[in-house]
């Protein structure tokens, strides 16, 4: 019998250093260590936090001079998987024995457009377990990232458990969050970005993940990503100004039990670490009561189908002759997306 543990989990809530990769990477290491000194064994960070999230867009048309030379910025700090900066944080999870799940702004290799807002998944010995990509960029950040694929809708085996996430929106997503259900999942954790520019942080992020914790019978850790003055001084914004009305809206970071109880949390706005134990077994009564992708579903009635494939956008095919046999052989060979 699968013996279900019980340990600490830490949410982090914390400012990226804008644009400035190396430093928010150092940043990202100091908070690791720092979590699993008070010895959390599952860290997780926010939406976008390295190396930032596109908050600009909150205060600049996308076509503004200023908001386009941001978008540089952004593009020419942001993460390759594998790479360099992600290597470093994966050494410090393996020395710190943690697994850590991380939010970035990915950028696809080879290439000078493409940005994908990603979870990076590491386990405790420092190896990358997976890294989805959010499946459809939530208003404004359709400017900046490209949508992800339903390949990267996993739950990943770790020494914890099965582990798998969702970036914000997303975890109202009833189609995802039953995939990720349905490959049994144990630990959900929920990356979110620094604010929502009308709407209060906290308040949606209860909304969202109680209902899921509740339905999933799942642990939920949500880390929320907090905004500092120089987040806005990056972006030629007067902090002084604008920084109390962001803080109202911001923070959020919380823990849900499978029952849907907040048992830890919400942070208020600003940065700090979330801490909580949380117990696995305590998901065995709740599944008794509704298993929705097990006992307590029809799957004579209902089902779901998920396209597992990875389409980077180019069809390559081997094919000779006219434009016939290529549409023909398009359409046999469809499995071939790369």
């Amino acid at each position: 019998m699968e013996i279900l543990p019980a340990f600490r989990v830490a949410a982090i809530q914390a400012a990226s250093v804008l644009f400035e990769a190396d430093a928010c990477i150092n940043k990202a290491c100091e908070l690791i260590e720092r979590a699993a000194s008070e010895g959390a064994r599952l860290i997780v960070f926010p939406e976008g936090f390295l190396p930032g999230h596109p908050i600009w867009l909150d205060y600049y048309t996308a076509t503004d001079k200023t908001a386009l030379s941001f978008y540089r910025k952004l593009f020419s700090s942001a993460v390759e998987i594998p790479g360099p900066g992600i290597k470093r944080i994966c050494e410090t999870a393996k020395t710190a024995g943690t697994i850590v799940v991380l939010g970035v702004c990915e950028r696809r290799p080879k290439t000078t457009g493409t940005l994908y807002n990603s979870q990076v998944f590491i386990d405790h010995q420092g190896e990358i377990l997976g890294v989805r990509r959010k499946l459809v960029p939530t208003l404004k950040e359709r400017i900046v990232h490209s949508p992800g694929f339903g390949a990267m809708v996993q739950v990943y085996e770790s020494r914890l458990g099965r582990i798998g996430g969702l970036i914000c929106g997303e975890n109202s997503n009833a189609l995802a969050k039953f995939a990720l259900m349905s490959q049994g999942e144990l630990i959900h954790a929920a990356s979110w970005p620094p604010y929502f520019s009308k709407k209060k942080m906290a308040d949606i992020i209860g909304y969202a993940t109680r209902a899921l914790a509740y339905e999933n019978k799942t642990f939920v850790i949500n880390a929320a990503g907090a905004v500092d003055k120089s987040n806005l001084k990056a972006i030629g914004i007067n902090a002084e100004d604008l920084s109390e009305n962001v803080l109202a809206l911001a923070g959020g970071s919380s823990v849900i039990a499978p029952s849907g109880e907040m048992i830890a949390g919400p942070l208020p706005a600003g940065e700090d670490i979330l801490f909580c134990e949380i117990n696995l077994s305590d998901i065995i009564l709740e599944k008794m009561f509704h298993d929705f992708a097990g006992h307590y579903n029809r799957s004579d009635v209902f089902s779901l189908h998920v396209n597992n494939q990875v389409r980077e956008g180019i069809l390559e095919l081997d094919y000779a002759g006219d434009i016939d046999s290529i549409e023909a052989e398009g359409e046999k060979d469809e499995k071939g997306y790369k």
